[in-house]
């Protein structure tokens, strides 16, 4: 449930998203007879009976490199579209120690590409994929605590 308050003698209020996002509040009229405090379902959006999402999709973010460097924080989106056009030095940032996004990397290979010494990826046989030159990688990323695990499908377009 998410809770608001309302009326002549409103002094707080807690929504956080429009009101009408949620449907219909229900409203308990305060004994003032000036004021209520509406609660709405969120029932609608989340199934707390085993956490089925519905209207679900994820921010996307398409930053570009400057200067050789490359920061993709997550918290801007996380699927990312990036087309390599130098060489680069990745870093990513994220406060969650357990998180994931999805990189569609467009000409990757045509340039080198390091990743910050400060993350530590691990890649399926332990090896990094070689990248396209020509052409779309998609890249997906979980972090597990502080490890970054990384899994590549190359040349998808």
């Amino acid at each position: 449930l998410e809770f608001a308050a309302s009326g002549a003698g409103t002094t707080i209020a807690s929504m956080n998203d429009s009101p009408s996002d949620y449907g219909t509040a229900t409203s308990v009229l305060l004994s003032n007879g000036l004021d209520a405090f509406e609660y709405y379902d969120l029932s609608q959006k989340l199934d707390t009976d085993g956490g089925t999402l519905s209207n679900y999709g994820e921010v996307s973010q398409a930053p570009t490199s400057s200067s050789n460097a490359l920061t993709i924080d997550i918290s801007n989106g996380n699927v990312i579209t990036y087309t390599a056009i130098e060489d680069t030095t990745l870093t990513l940032t994220t406060t969650h120690a357990n998180t994931s996004f999805t990189l569609l990397a467009t000409n990757l290979g045509s340039f080198t590409f390091d990743w910050d010494t400060n993350q530590t990826i691990k890649w399926e046989g332990g090896i990094e994929p070689t990248w396209s030159t020509s052409g779309d990688d998609l890249v997906t990323f979980t972090k597990i605590g502080s490890v970054w695990i990384g899994g590549a499908l190359i040349g998808v377009a």
